[in-house]
């Protein structure tokens, strides 16, 4: 049974050859062994803090047969912790924008918040800055 909800560990390890879908453009991390571990970690003490969500169990198990990359690290018991990311939007009407990708975390409920930013006065600033202006819409 493949889950509805849309979340990162989804677009992480898409099931079926399907691309991302949380974000409206295209983000390529360029640390993504680094980035795959860490999603697979949190699942891991996600599942030690609630054994009992059968939400989370059947979206690992999902994951763990829809996507072998996801499988063979949770077979292999990789672990790893988010730290800062690079990444490159896909900007339809501006191009690639490279930007710093940080993760603030919230301790007491493992909430975190993903926070993309262009190094300022630089292109990459610029282009952000219009296709923010830009929008969505196509």
């Amino acid at each position: 049974m493949k889950p509805t909800l849309r979340n990162f560990a989804l677009d992480t390890f898409p099931l079926d050859d399907a691309g991302p879908h949380m974000s409206h453009w295209p983000v390529t991390s360029l640390a993504v062994d680094e980035l795959e571990a860490a999603v697979v970690s949190d699942l891991r003490r996600a599942i030690g803090r609630f054994p009992g969500s059968s939400r989370l169990v059947s979206l690992i198990q999902t994951l763990r047969t829809g996507n072998a990359r996801f499988a063979g690290l949770w077979d292999s018991g990789a672990v790893g912790a988010h730290r800062e990311d690079h990444k490159i939007v896909q900007h339809p009407y501006v191009g690639p924008i490279a930007v710093d990708c940080d993760i603030l975390i919230d301790g007491d409920a493992e909430r975190k918040i993903v926070v993309l930013t262009a190094a300022a006065q630089t292109e990459d600033e610029t282009k952000m800055q219009l296709a923010l202006v830009a929008g969505v819409s196509s």
